[in-house]
């Protein structure tokens, strides 16, 4: 994860690299892009505070953002088809096998790397 992706969103220096220190900088970019949606749909009121609380239930072996993710793709295939709505015409929503498969690329790229060094 680059600092310049974190810094818009109000995460703070000590939080991204807590975050990046934990399970390495790719592993850290999936609750970031969370973060990122929520805080434009104005949802959060410290984008810092909620990475840090990410990371602790990380650690403690509680967090699962699977949740996070369907949530975040609902809502953006309800954004799109009310969008479709309006221009008649409609558009396949995006299927839970995709993103499950994009998260395990992320983690599993994760995972190389730390390995590698």
């Amino acid at each position: 994860m680059r600092p310049t992706s974190s810094r818009p969103l109000g995460i703070s220096q000590g939080a991204r690299s807590e975050a990046c220190g934990n399970r390495g900088r790719y592993h850290a970019a999936v609750p970031v892009a969370v973060i990122a949606e929520k805080h434009q749909a104005q949802q959060l009121q410290s984008p810092g505070g909620y990475l840090r609380g990410l990371v602790a239930r990380d650690r403690s072996g509680r967090l699962n953002l699977d949740h996070s993710l369907f949530a975040l793709r609902d809502r953006a295939d309800r954004l799109r088809a009310s969008q479709n709505v309006s221009r008649g015409c409609a558009r396949a929503p995006v299927r839970r096998r995709e993103i499950e498969r994009s998260t395990n690329r992320v983690v599993g790229l994760s995972a190389r790397k730390q390995e590698i060094g």
